[in-house]
């Protein structure tokens, strides 16, 4: 089982915006690592994997996790891994305090 990066970065953040961090067309198994390690009091984020359950459908959250406060260990947060046979978005936004720079990974099983 090979596991293979989608896509890669850092996202600064523009505070109440949902921002796509990449979607992918492929179909696998999906994780979306964020390293939350910046985080302070009075920060919030929400990190997603959406999909569309049907080819023709309309992409909605299939996976959701928030985060506030300060981060203690781990402070890479983790979503998945989940099964996705109509690839995958992932996305990130931060709800509550300053902008912060959020390195990401999205990492995919065939």
């Amino acid at each position: 089982m090979a596991v293979s990066v989608s896509a890669s970065g850092s996202q600064l953040v523009v505070v109440a915006t949902e921002h796509t961090l990449k979607a992918d067309t492929a179909s696998g198994c999906y994780e979306l690592h964020v390293d939350a390690a910046a985080m302070i009091a009075g920060d919030t984020i929400e990190i997603r994997l959406k999909e569309n359950v049907l080819a023709a459908g309309t992409v909605r959250a299939a996976l959701y996790a928030t985060f506030a406060g300060a981060i203690a260990e781990p402070n890479i947060k983790v979503l998945g891994p989940a099964a996705f046979d109509q690839g995958v978005t992932a996305t990130l936004k931060q709800t509550a305090g300053t902008a912060r720079t959020y390195p990401w990974k999205l990492l995919r099983v065939p």
